[in-house]
């Protein structure tokens, strides 16, 4: 079968999955940062998903933990919700479903009594305000929305600011629209401007909810300017003080114009598929700027890669125009984003390119986060990849392995291929009442190109390490030493980001 007629019937077979999964999925479309406690009007709302006829309720140290005192009600989308008037301080509750008592899935501060029960906490500060920054932080820093906030009702404007090789300096406007309306739309946009390549650069979804509940939308995404393939996850406000101060840009960019019509399905236990057909053309982008605060053994910024086929580095034949297939599968069931989350993520990917190109891949990357104590804390990746089909993949769309995200140690991207294999477990400590702790870790990944060797052949990258951290994961000290095959020293790594 060419990967024409593959991708006709995987577009077949999606449209027809989606009718079917649309009508089973009835969750509302609330992620778990938007059931946290949260401070209005001088009180505090709590908020807990449950069947719509079921009877719920809030018990806790401030109604002496009696179930009947605190009735929730039920403000659409299986949504209960009710306010409370707290005083400044700790409180510890859980919600009453049907006469069962449970945790507050949302928050991940949870602390036993002397009996043995385990109840959730909830701080609030002498103004009023729920903390979001105590021992458990339940909202990460968003690194590109910080600076200038502007809120009015459901429209909310985040500016700031960016630096990188190929725009220099950038000023982003990042306006969205949200509201929990059943068919009102999500309206999301970063706009930006690049003071050395006098560039902008636009990125904007537009998602119509079809279904009641929020839980199917038809929805449009539009990108026109610079943009990255971000495998080592870094976040964008690290990578902006690493090149600003020391000249490490550790993305690599390309211009892309493109727009990808999709289908959103919001399914049970937290999990969402998307189906879409993106058409986008790619070219290559020179670095613009080579100035920054220090040099550090740095002349000049590393070269940003012009796009390449993978055996054709030479040719540029990266650039072009793609037709891709795209689906894509995630699960999330985190409570947090930080050292002291617990739960599942899950992704899975399948993309078919066509136009330009000419590939079918896949990826599929697993991740756990256990709480072994309450101080002691165990995260474990999985993360695999391979093109399937085809023989003509561009460069933008391999595997990277090497380096800060990946396994530490060894040199950034140190590997490419048209397949991938990783893993990382990291042991967590938590100490001085969770606020810091130190970190064990292990990692190991190869990626190689499938037309050259299979990855039994392949050096497989390893390396162990130790860290200090802080219980959010906005600032992390690395000391990691490669293992196996690859010799070398320490090498120290700050991030503002944790690794995965």
């Amino acid at each position: 079968m060419t990967l024409g007629r593959l991708q006709e019937a995987l577009a077949a077979l999606a449209f027809a999955a989606g009718l079917v999964l649309a009508g089973r999925a009835g969750a509302s479309d609330l992620g778990l940062d938007d059931l946290f406690p949260r401070a209005h009007d001088g009180r505090v709302v709590f908020s807990v998903e449950a069947p719509k006829d079921a009877a719920v309720s809030l018990v806790g140290d401030f109604n002496h933990w009696d179930d009947k005192a605190t009735p929730m009600r039920h403000v659409g989308g299986g949504l209960f919700e009710v306010s409370v008037d707290l005083d400044p301080g700790d409180h510890f509750y859980k919600f009453v479903v049907d006469g069962r008592r449970r945790l507050d899935a949302s928050n991940p501060d949870e602390v036993s009594d002397p009996d043995g029960a385990v109840n959730s906490r909830v701080t609030v500060l002498d103004n009023g305000r729920v903390s979001e920054r105590s021992h458990w932080q339940r909202h990460p820093r968003r690194h590109r929305d910080v600076g200038i906030p502007y809120s009015h009702a459901n429209f909310e404007v985040n500016g700031t600011m960016s630096f990188s090789r190929v725009d220099g300096m950038t000023l982003w406007l990042s306006p969205s629209y949200r509201t929990t309306g059943d068919y009102t739309p999500e309206i999301n946009a970063s706009l930006g401007y690049g003071w050395e390549s006098e560039r902008v650069t636009i990125d904007a979804d537009f998602a119509q909810p079809v279904a009641p509940n929020r839980t199917v939308f038809v929805g449009l995404h539009f990108v026109d300017g610079t943009a990255y393939d971000n495998q080592s996850e870094v976040g964008i406000g690290e990578n902006t003080m690493a090149a600003l101060l020391f000249k490490h840009d550790f993305n690599d960019y390309y211009d892309v114009h493109g727009v990808e019509p999709y289908v959103r399905i919001h399914l049970p236990m937290r999990s969402t598929l998307r189906v879409a057909y993106a058409s986008e053309d790619y070219a290559s982008l020179a670095s613009q700027t080579q100035w920054s605060f220090f040099n550090v053994g740095r002349d000049r910024f590393r070269p940003n890669p012009y796009l390449f086929l993978l055996g054709d580095p030479y040719e540029l034949g990266g650039e072009g125009r793609l037709d891709a297939t795209r689906f894509e599968l995630i699960t999330d069931t985190r409570r947090a984003r930080h050292a002291g989350t617990v739960g599942f993520y899950g992704r899975g990917f399948f993309e078919v390119g066509a136009g330009d190109f000419d590939y079918a891949r896949w990826i599929a990357d697993g991740r756990a986060y256990m709480r072994l104590g309450r101080p002691v804390h165990l995260a474990l990746r999985v993360r695999g990849g391979a093109r399937v089909a085809g023989d003509a993949i561009p460069s933008q769309k391999l595997f990277y392995v090497g380096g800060l995200g990946t396994v530490r140690g060894h040199a950034f991207r140190a590997q490419y291929g048209d397949r991938e294999l990783l893993g990382n477990i990291e042991y967590t400590f938590l100490f001085n009442r969770m606020n810091h702790g130190a970190v064990v870790f292990y990692d190991a990944g190869t990626a190689w190109a499938s037309d050259q060797a299979g990855w039994r052949d392949t050096n497989v990258l390893q390396a162990i390490g130790f860290g200090l951290k802080s219980s959010d994961d906005d600032f992390q000290v690395n000391m990691a030493k490669p293992i196996g095959q690859s010799k070398g020293g320490i090498e120290t790594t700050v991030r503002l980001n944790r690794t995965f």
